[in-house]
């Protein structure tokens, strides 16, 4: 059997699994502030730039890989580009936010906070924000996780997290926000979004499909959704270039940094 070209591969693979949480996410962290222009780093196939568009700001996703680009663009119809994080395609001071969902592990996460620096005006801000650590609520779940799935399919080396991006003098912290969100899922459509994390990243679609599907079966009854937890969060950090700025990213976050999950 052959396979398709596995950029292509991985950007169905994204397209069909990731939940779209993003506009909740993004309202929750600019609660009260509302920027013009934005550009959405390492995109993907487009969900995370839906939802700033969603929240009416006028933005742009890149990211670097072409297969994710043209995904992004046949899905949403809007804007992108294909470039790195550590050379974004924009002249400086261009944007009032730089927002990055749950890629910023895989930058070189020096270059990118200059390249950040460069293109935002004066007084902008940069939004970090994660969605990560599924969980169902049987509690031999994470002993699957750890001792069946991590086991059999470690994660790749990476960079820091969200919560670790250096500020070192070019950004201080506005806000911050940490919440479980809860989102129903099938059985297959949990699968779906196992399937695209990097762990998996190299093993065949169908293969590695059919293999969660049997994995995950004790801890679904039926072929309904049920609660999955993710472990969201943000950082919302402002560059050092203006004090009213930061006065305004501050206060627009701060309506957004604690409480339970979104509805």
């Amino acid at each position: 059997m052959t396979y398709p070209n596995p950029f292509v591969a991985a950007a169905d693979r994204y397209a069909r699994g990731r939940p779209y949480h993003h506009a909740r996410t993004l309202r929750r962290a600019l609660a009260g502030w509302a920027p013009r222009a934005a550009l959405d780093v390492a995109c993907g196939t487009g969900l995370s730039t839906r939802g700033l568009a969603e929240l009416g700001i006028a933005a742009v996703g890149v990211d670097v890989a072409p297969a994710m680009v043209a995904r992004a663009r046949a899905d949403t119809g809007l804007p992108y580009a294909v470039a790195a994080a550590e050379a974004l395609p924009l002249v400086a001071g261009t944007v009032e936010l730089v927002t990055v969902g749950s890629g910023v592990h895989w930058f070189d996460q020096e270059r990118f906070a200059a390249e950040a620096v460069r293109v935002l005006r004066p007084g902008g801000a940069l939004l970090l924000y994660e969605h990560a650590g599924a969980a169902v609520a049987d509690p031999a779940f994470a002993e699957w996780m750890r001792g069946t799935y991590l086991a059999q399919f470690p994660a790749p080396p990476r960079g820091a997290l969200a919560a670790e991006f250096p500020e070192d003098g070019r950004f201080a912290l506005a806000a911050t926000g940490r919440w479980p969100d809860v989102v129903p899922m099938s059985r297959v459509e949990f699968a779906a979004y196992l399937a695209t994390q990097s762990n998996v990243a190299d093993e065949p679609p169908e293969r590695i499909r059919d293999w969660f599907m049997a994995e995950l079966a004790p801890f679904f009854r039926g072929d309904g959704p049920q609660p999955v937890t993710f472990q969201a969060s943000y950082r919302l950090l402002h560059s050092g270039a203006s004090e009213s700025g930061r006065g305004a990213a501050a206060g627009a976050a701060a309506a957004g940094s604690e409480g339970s999950a979104p509805a």
